[in-house]
């Protein structure tokens, strides 16, 4: 993806113990006018259980966490 953007704006969902893992990536980037060019979602892989808890937060079970990519992954497709 090749965006003409100014500010990006974040969204991570984490795991709810320490160690915090992140298990969702959101982005959306805006341009100077703050008009919306693009957006990046992907779900990551946590080597932590999700728990019921934040389950009922986010959506996110553990079944869909454990099919997700891994961090570098995802990352290398957020920086594309």
């Amino acid at each position: 993806m090749k965006f003409n953007f100014n500010t990006i704006v974040f969204d991570l969902e984490t795991t709810d113990v320490e160690p915090r893992h992140i298990i969702e990536i959101g982005a959306t980037f805006l341009d100077k006018e703050l008009k919306i060019q693009g957006h990046f979602q992907s779900l990551v892989r946590s080597e932590t259980q999700i728990s019921e808890f934040v389950t009922k937060l986010t959506g996110h079970t553990d079944e869909a966490i454990q099919k997700a990519e891994n961090f570098p992954i995802v990352s290398s497709e957020f920086e594309e």
